[in-house]
């Protein structure tokens, strides 16, 4: 018999025929009628290629190869038994704690709006946010979904597009809202401090804006929108994330314009272990998450 077409509702059959001694008693048991329970006792003989009973009037008698095979058998009953007992620990509602990982700008500007919303939707839902720089680890479940501006290329990982990160200039929109075209010249900066001055907004404004152009340097994303709200310059950041942090897309001439769009774009990717992608609370921020980024972007918000 092949491995692959061995069912565990053979065993069962098979242990209800040992111990109910007849068909009909076996059949009650299977809840089958006896007809079936013997045509599939039948089917499994001859898958096996030996008999398994002596079928008479009296019953059925256990064969010598069946009483050598009946160890197994139990065997394989009682870890199905456990199998079935364990499903019912299974985790099935939505509750509990996801730990999510994901840059500071991502946090405070795409996710940390729609967190209302999805704690109203689940309320037994729990959050650790790690909203940092710092590479976390799925395979190790440092974390039960990451969101990440590069798409992992290995290991047993699941990733979706949320949505593609396009660069813009962007500042207050009392400032620039309805404004004309602003020379890049004649903008004052706000941008990364030197720990960070590899990131490629960074190095951007380093190769376009004069140094004593720009005014602010951090490493927190809050404070460059904060900077940027209260007027202080502008910033390079994704357009979706710096249309969320209430930001508008600084004007500027049709060449320079130019020089901003040919900055290749990004993508936002959701990511998670493949072990844990049915698991329902980590499943619930999965689907939220795709859904909501869709809705802000079918809005024009994204």
């Amino acid at each position: 018999m092949q491995p692959g077409s061995f069912r565990w509702d053979d065993v069962a059959l098979l242990m209800a025929c040992q111990r109910a001694g007849t068909l009909s008693a076996a059949a009650r048991t299977m809840a089958l009628d006896p007809a079936t329970a013997s045509r599939r006792l039948t089917q499994l003989e001859e898958s096996l290629g030996i008999v398994l009973f002596h079928r008479g009037r009296d019953g059925l008698l256990p064969t010598a190869a069946l009483q050598t095979m009946l160890p197994a058998a139990e065997a394989a009953e009682v870890a199905m038994l456990r199998f079935a007992q364990s499903a019912g620990g299974v985790e099935t509602a939505v509750q509990g704690v996801v730990r999510l990982t994901m840059p500071p700008g991502v946090a405070d500007s795409l996710v940390t709006p729609l967190l209302p919303a999805l704690l109203a939707r689940h309320p037994g839902l729990r959050l650790e946010i790690d909203a940092s720089t710092r590479y976390v680890d799925l395979h190790r479940r440092e974390a039960d979904l990451a969101l990440r501006t590069q798409r992992p290329q290995h290991g047993d990982l699941l990733t979706t597009r949320l949505l593609e990160v396009r660069p813009a200039v962007m500042g207050a929109p009392q400032r620039f809202a309805g404004a004309a075209p602003a020379p890049l010249a004649t903008l004052q900066w706000i941008t990364w401090d030197h720990d960070l001055a590899h990131l490629p907004e960074a190095r951007w404004v380093e190769a376009h804006a004069a140094p004593d152009a720009v005014v602010v340097r951090t490493s927190s994303m809050p404070v460059q929108f904060g900077a940027a709200h209260a007027g202080l310059g502008v910033l390079l950041c994704a357009q979706a994330h710096g249309r969320q942090a209430g930001l508008v897309q600084v004007p500027l001439p049709q060449d320079e314009q130019v020089q901003v769009d040919a900055l290749p774009a990004g993508a936002l990717w959701l990511v998670c272990h493949r072990s844990v992608r049915e698991v329902p609370r980590v499943k619930a921020v999965w689907d939220f998450l795709r859904q909501s980024v869709d809705e802000l972007q079918q809005a024009g918000a994204l």
